[in-house]
């Protein structure tokens, strides 16, 4: 993974920030998303 340092804060661990924010608000675990991320990856 590429890490690009920005005001600070990498950019990944501020994707993380997000995604884990996102998951909370939708009320789904992080894993399961990211599965379905994955899956979905797979199939297109």
């Amino acid at each position: 993974m590429v890490k690009l340092k920005r005001r600070g804060i990498y950019v990944d661990d501020w994707l993380w920030v997000i995604v884990v924010a996102y998951c909370k608000r939708r009320n789904v675990s992080v894993s399961k998303w990211i599965r379905q991320l994955i899956v979905d990856a797979i199939e297109d």
